[in-house]
Order: structure tokens, then sequence, then C-alpha cells
């Protein structure tokens, strides 16, 4: 768009008036795909980017060099004046003409854009692709594909017909033909068609001499990938509707069209990071849920294990040990297999399903806790992604990034976390690589770390905040109890844990990943469990 002819060509008279009679004083690089023009007389400076869609050269204030991080560029045009600054060769290129048939060409093709130094018709020099251009006839910096009718549309029509009769005006222009003919682009153009096209094309081209600078802003093409862009135009548009701004020359309106192009876009790379994110946030939380209700529909079974227990009760005196199997009809009449475990007896037996009902009792409260928590998790979540999917200032977005982006780099969200008061809490790592980060980085030499004994498991940390401070039996058998519920030995009724101050847990060179050993450890033994109130 910027790379338009006749914005190019405006460019060139605007930058004849601001900076011809001036001496270079330097040219350099330090950033990629842009160079910077400094003069003896000015603080002003030029700007020239070859990036795709952000093909310009721009005057700019207070053009500055970095101490370091630059390089020097065009070392022949330093000290020369500029005697004009014109069109080259009737293209999309502006030429900077020196004494001695020198000059610095800049060319705004979409695929071949750079800027070179040139002798007669000799490249000496160039921005880009210097070896390969080295000594290069001048016609070559010209050979670009040329405009040609699109293949999309039969050459019959009108719109086939301005492309190919008026290259220059690009898309925006051409549109605006068929805006004020309200003819179809893809109508016959006869010779009626293509003498009103010719007529209305000329009024554009002498409104070219006297024009305007207009900024259309949230502009809509049928094209999606256009959707809300800004669009550059030397004249007002009859088919464009959109609020537009007013501006005195073209390079306020490159400078204002740059700013707000790059802003836009941060925009929404923020935007569809952050939705991605918070949407992949929301799958996870969905799964979780999922999985919790599947452990809590087994949980359900408890009822049945007590019943299970209570039938070989009463009939425990048809039961041998070694039976692998209780076999008896229900009141229903339907016949009811119990599954035995044959290494016991049938009170033993009895107890197991008595335990199991238990257990699962217990957790069922648990379960239910957790789920109505992901639940507000997951309703939070789809609140924060329909707020990102409607919003449309940057200022709320990069502040939504910042918090993300602080999240992201807080390590210790590897670690599941419980409050057990106002001064301790339990920290468990998740993997083996936290488990290394928690144990090396995230605890202090007075801190109690855990581990299950004969089992592997995650490395728990009883985080103690005062250093003085007595931890109580309870609070010790409560992280031990967290220990062992992140452990193999999760479903064992009693565990063996061992604990020791943080300062006496070693790792020695060679040791695989989340691998320590101990000294001086204590152990107790404890049911596996989990309080309630986890952090996260």
């Amino acid at each position: 768009m910027l790379n338009n002819f006749y914005i190019i060509r405006e460019v060139a008279s605007y930058l004849n008036q601001q900076i011809c009679g001036l001496t270079i004083s330097s040219i350099f690089t330090q950033e990629k795909n842009k160079m910077m023009i400094s003069f003896e007389e000015s603080s002003r400076g030029l700007e020239f980017s070859i990036e795709k869609d952000y093909n310009y050269i721009l005057l700019k204030e207070n053009i500055a060099k970095a101490k370091r991080n630059y390089s020097d560029l065009f070392g022949e045009a330093r000290g020369k004046k500029i005697t004009q600054v014109s069109l080259c060769n009737d293209d999309r290129a502006i030429e900077f003409k020196f004494d001695g048939n020198e000059s610095l060409v800049f060319t705004f093709f979409t695929i071949k854009a750079n800027c070179y130094y040139i002798s007669g018709n000799e490249i000496l020099n160039s921005f880009k692709q210097k070896n390969e251009l080295l000594n290069e006839n001048v016609s070559s910096i010209f050979d670009h594909p040329d405009h040609t009718v699109s293949g999309r549309l039969p050459s019959d029509t009108n719109a086939a017909y301005v492309k190919s009769t008026f290259p220059k005006f690009g898309r925006i222009y051409a549109e605006e033909i068929f805006s004020r003919l309200k003819i179809e682009q893809r109508g016959t153009a006869d010779k009626a068609a293509k003498d009103e096209i010719d007529r209305c094309a000329s009024e554009i081209i002498s409104e070219f001499e006297n024009p305007d600078f207009v900024l259309y802003e949230n502009y809509v093409s049928t094209d999606d990938r256009r959707e809300n862009n800004l669009i550059v135009s030397l004249m007002e548009l009859s088919h464009l509707k959109s609020p537009y701004k007013m501006f005195s020359d073209v390079n306020g309106l490159i400078e204002v069209y740059v700013r707000q192009s790059q802003r836009r876009e941060k925009f929404l790379r923020l935007k569809t990071n952050l939705y991605e994110e918070l949407t992949k946030k929301l799958q996870n939380t969905r799964k979780r849920i999922n999985g919790l209700k599947t452990q809590y529909e087994n949980g359900k079974r408890s009822e049945e294990f007590r019943k299970y227990g209570e039938e070989i009760l009463n009939n425990i005196h048809n039961i041998r040990k070694g039976d692998e199997e209780l076999e008896f009809d229900s009141q229903s009449g339907k016949a009811v297999r119990i599954k035995l475990k044959p290494d016991l007896s049938p009170s033993e037996n009895a107890q197991m399903y008595f335990d199991k009902f238990r257990k699962q009792k217990s957790s069922i409260d648990m379960l239910e806790k957790k789920i109505v928590r992901l639940e507000k998790e997951e309703s939070d979540l789809k609140i924060e992604i329909e707020k990102i999917k409607n919003m449309s200032e940057i200022k709320p977005l990069m502040k939504e990034e910042k918090k993300s982006e602080s999240q992201r780099r807080d390590e210790t969200s590897r670690f599941r976390k419980f409050k057990l008061n106002d001064s301790l809490e339990v920290w468990v790592g998740k993997d083996a690589a936290a488990n290394d980060l928690l144990t090396k980085k995230y605890s202090a030499q007075n801190d109690l770390w855990f581990h299950v004994r004969g089992a592997s498991g995650s490395h728990t940390v009883l985080k103690v905040s005062n250093k003085k401070s007595d931890v109580s039996k309870d609070m010790i058998h409560t992280a031990a109890s967290i220990a062992a519920y992140y452990s193999k030995a999760r479903n064992a009724l009693s565990v063996p844990v061992a604990y020791c101050e943080r300062k006496f847990v070693k790792k020695k060179k060679g040791f695989k990943q989340g691998t320590v050993v101990m000294e001086r450890e204590k152990v107790i033994f404890v049911k596996p469990g989990i309080p309630f109130d986890e952090k996260r």
C-alpha cells in the first residue's frame, strides 16, 4: 500500500522540497531491514524500511546513532550533497542525485525493495545482496515483476481492463473507479464501459496533481485477511465510508500509518497469544474436571463395597479360605458374585471391602470440593476468553499480557501448594524437574523435607517461615500424609515417610533428575491424604 506508484511519486516531490541541498553525514543500520540517513546541516534524518508491508522512506526528527550494535553503510555517500530528489525510471523508485553522475536509488518493489549506490550505469554498492549486485547494470534494478492481469478473471472483464490499462493504480484506486461509475468488476468491458473507465481514470489522475492526504481507519474488505486495515490515499474515496484523518503532507500520512499499523499488529498478536493461552487453560481445566468426575462416579461404588462386606459376613459359614468368589441370590432373585482374595480369611475379605468403602467414602467429599473449585475456574476462564475476544483497545490487553507473562515467569506454579496455617505451607513437586527445582532453589535450609520410603514420589517441603519456631507433630504428620498421597503408595493404608531438615538433603554428582540422598532422617507412618484447601 505504501509502495503505490502515486504515493512514491508524492514522497519524491516532498523530499525534494525538504532535503535538496543537504549533505549526507552518515548512513547506518541498527535494526534489521532498516537504514538511517543523517545530514550535516540538520538534526532531521531519513528512515528507509524494506520490511514486508512497511516499505517506506520517512523524514524524521532527531535521527540518532546508537553507541554500539550498529553498522555503517554506503561510505561512498558520506559528504555528498543532494542536488535533486525525483522518481527514477518512472517507476516505484526514488533517486537522490549527487554531482558527478552518482546517486542513491531507493526501490519500493514488493519482493525487491532495496537501496543502491550508482555511478553512471553501474551498481557500486547496495543495502541488501551486495555481493550479488556489485558491478551489475542499473537496468537489473528494474527487472521486477510488472503489474499483470490476474488469471482469476476473464480478460474481457472491467477489472481486467482497469488492471492492464492503468497498472499503476493498484487495488484501492481501481476500486474507486468501479465505485464512481457504479459498474461491476466482473462486468463485460465493451467499448462503452472502456470509454467510461478511461474518462474516470483521467479524472483520478488529475486529482493526484493536487492531492489530499487521507488515512482511512477500520476498513473492512470482502477479503477477511484485510479486515481492520488502514488505508492511505491521495484523495477522498467514495467507496470507503469509515472515519478518516486528514494530513498536511504525505510524510505525516505515512508516519501515522506506520505507527498505527504496527500498534494494531501488536494488539492482534497479543490478543491471539492470550486467547490461545486461555483456551489451552480451559481445555486442561475441562480435562481435569472430567477426570475428577470419573473418579467421583467410581467413588460412588463405596456403598456397593459396604454391601459386599456385609454379605461376606452374612455368608461367612459358607466361605473357606482359598475361595476366589462368593455367589448368592439377591432379594430380586438375581445371582450376585463377589470376588474374594484366596489368601485372605472370610473375615479379612470382609474387612478389605469395608476398608475400600471407608476410603472411597472419604474421597467423595474431597472430589466434590475439587470439582466445584475447578468448575468455578472454568466459568472464570470462559468470561476471560469472551473478554479477550471482544477487546478492541491495546492498553487493557497489554495489562493482561503483562499479568500473563508474570504468571509464566512464576516458576513456583510448577508446585502444588497447601496452606496449613498462617505461617506454614507445604509445597510438592509435580514432576522430576519440578522436584529438583523445589529442593535446590525453593526450599530453605531449615525447611522440613519429606519423601516416601520404598516408593517413588514427589519431593515435599514443609516451609517454615520462622527458623526458631517449633513445628508441631500434627503439622509434620499432615505434611507426611501429603507426601504419601503424591507417591506410588497412595492407596496403602499406612505409609513410611522419611523427613529431615532440607540442609541434610544432598544431590550427588551423577544423580538422575529428582534423585537425592537424606541424612539424619526420621521416619513416621501415616495414612495418605491431602487437606482440602489446596492453594494451586
